[in-house]
């Protein structure tokens, strides 16, 4: 490996660098249909869940919404995970998943009824590649970020693509020519 290969591979951006540092959260207490509205209004497909005292108890996202309406029997995907994806189409034109006010009963749902609680974490100083190889082991689009325990951002893989070009970049300046 060349000199510029090794001197810039250390430099390669770690989770402070890249990270959002605004994380958009919902109380455990959330309604479904106003979780529903705050993953619309931010464009984003999940939210981590928090206590009355703030203390990350999980997570909800979009295919939780949709696993609600659609019923347990028929999950999106075999990952039930926060971290999963679902398409903003499965939303009806006010923001809410059809049917997402109430359940057969008649009650409302809550984040916490609806929230996973597994929620991956990467810390502060993790690097690209570990982030990239838990995302891919867990099959998951975000993580959120952490500093001693205490959330300070997320990486999606938005985040991470946004690095694609200067990586190919550096390749580009490391490998030898064809």
């Amino acid at each position: 490996m060349s000199l510029i290969a090794a001197t810039s591979l250390q430099s390669l951006p770690r989770m402070r660098d890249i990270m959002t540092p605004t994380v958009v959260t919902v109380a455990a207490s959330t309604s479904a249909a106003e979780v529903a509205r705050i993953l619309v209004d931010h464009s984003i497909s999940g939210a981590p869940v928090v206590d009355g005292s703030g203390r990350l108890v999980g997570g909800i996202s979009l295919r939780d919404l949709v696993r609600r309406e659609r019923g347990s029997a028929r999950t999106v995907s075999s990952h039930p995970d926060f971290f999963g994806e679902v398409w903003f189409e499965d939303l009806s034109t006010d923001g809410c998943l059809t049917g997402c006010e109430q359940d057969e009963e008649g009650s409302t749902a809550t984040a916490a009824d609806l929230m996973s609680a597994r929620v991956l974490t990467i810390p502060v100083n993790g690097s690209l590649s570990q982030a990239v190889r838990l995302m891919l082991s867990e099959h998951v689009h975000r993580l959120l970020v952490t500093d001693h325990g205490r959330t300070v951002g997320i990486v999606s893989t938005l985040d991470i693509l946004r690095f694609v070009p200067a990586l190919v970049d550096l390749a580009r300046l490391t490998l030898p020519p064809d």
